[in-house]
């Protein structure tokens, strides 16, 4: 049966581009006293939080709005209820004796309960995790090594400054074969996706008559917050495009008026980022 999404059109963020071999990251941190930064910041969190390693920066989170999509998304295996606990480290480039960067960490705590926790060596680097399902979250990738046994991700952004320079990515290699992680490309991730979802952005969607075909205007119109909310039932993939019959306003959103219609729209850019996005969470 074709697959139903709800999605909503957001300008895709490119701030890396893609490599597919195994080699260091040409954006990358300068080099860190690891041990200095561990001691100086052991024992400093008063909360006892039990995401929290001891080790490094904990990095900021929820900073989405200059954050980098990738590829794909990386996350590590985990249970509904009683999720494990686990930790990808991420290394300055594709071999075990390289640097250690970040760590990102995945916490099983009593109660059913769980936390993510990206840790850093540098300061002021938000946390470029990205949640992908309800509560379940991973890393942007990057590239993939060539031998597929090394991914690279893209776990960190810097901070804009003064004056406002534009954010950079922070990368990582973390080894993958052989270790309970979940590893999907967007192009998979998106046609196995269905359920009812509902997502809003503020880019009006590019609805197509075919791959880089002549425009179709379905009369979509934003709502009161200047967002776009539209559901998507594929139909067929070619590409970086989608075939699909558009329906909206979604069922997520109260209205007694329906349009729709059968449309191509590109769903992802030049370098492979996501050009939209979904409700993790649904309705």
């Amino acid at each position: 049966m074709p697959r139903l999404l709800v999605l909503g059109v957001a300008a895709a963020m490119v701030l890396a581009g893609c490599r597919s071999q195994d080699s260091a990251p040409k954006d990358q941190s300068a080099a860190v006293d690891h041990q200095s930064v561990t001691q100086s910041l052991a024992g400093t969190d008063p909360t006892g939080d039990p995401c929290d390693d001891g080790e490094g920066y904990r990095a900021q989170y929820g900073r989405r709005d200059r954050g980098d999509r990738g590829i794909g998304i990386l996350s590590i295996l985990d249970t509904i209820v009683g999720r494990r606990s686990d930790t990808l480290v991420m290394h300055a480039d594709s071999t075990p004796s390289s640097p250690v960067v970040a760590r990102y960490i995945l916490r099983s705590i009593p109660e059913y309960s769980w936390c993510y926790r990206l840790e850093v060596y540098e300061p002021d680097i938000a946390d470029n995790s990205l949640e992908v399902g309800y509560e379940t979250a991973g890393l942007p990738i990057a590239a993939l090594g060539s031998r597929g046994r090394w991914t690279q991700v893209i776990y960190g952004i810097t901070k804009e400054g003064r004056p406002r320079p534009r954010p950079r990515p922070r990368m990582g290699w973390t080894l993958v074969e052989g270790k309970p992680v979940n590893q999907v490309l967007w192009p998979q991730h998106f046609q196995a996706m269905g359920g009812f979802l509902w997502a809003d952005g503020k880019t009006p969607p590019d609805f197509r008559d075919g791959p880089r075909g002549a425009p179709v205007d379905l009369g979509l119109a934003p709502d009161p917050n200047g967002n776009y909310h539209f559901e998507v039932q594929i139909l067929e993939a070619r590409g970086r495009w989608l075939k699909a019959h558009i329906r909206f306003p979604s069922l997520c959103v109260a209205d007694s008026v329906t349009h729709e219609g059968v449309v191509w729209f590109r769903y992802l850019t030049d370098t492979g980022r996501p050009a939209v996005w979904y409700a993790t969470r649904g309705c």
